[in-house]
């Protein structure tokens, strides 16, 4: 089981790109660089889950407080192509609803809303 994370800024946004496997074992790697994210960042946070091929409970209840806490810090945090298999994952788990999915770069414009209408203010 392997992750590594690479956090990049622009003027726009932060993004933290994933690639391998979100576990119990590699979650505090990934946890370190969205904290990393979140105190760098700008207004907003992307994570590229684009070569992200596994994720178990430990990485979903990540990803599930990183979006909670960018909601209390005022940043708004998105989920950039995250594979078939880990959208579906999304969905089983009912957490597709919670995130804001950005299916290509493209999508991500500073002016889209990231929050979902779900969250509380």
């Amino acid at each position: 089981m392997w992750l590594t994370c690479r956090v990049d800024s622009d003027d726009e946004a932060t993004i933290v790109r994933a690639r391998g496997e979100i576990d119990a074992f590699t979650s505090a790697s990934l946890a370190q660089s969205l904290r990393q994210a979140m105190r760098d960042s700008r207004g907003r946070i992307t994570l590229d889950l684009s070569e992200v091929t596994f994720i178990d409970g430990a990485g979903l209840r990540l990803l599930e407080r990183c979006r909670r806490d960018c909601r209390d810090q005022g940043l708004s945090f998105g989920l950039r192509q995250p594979a078939p298999h880990l959208r579906r994952l999304l969905q089983l788990v009912d957490l597709d609803r919670e995130f804001t999915i950005i299916d290509s770069p493209s999508e991500e414009r500073a002016d889209a809303p990231m929050c979902k209408t779900s969250d509380p203010v």
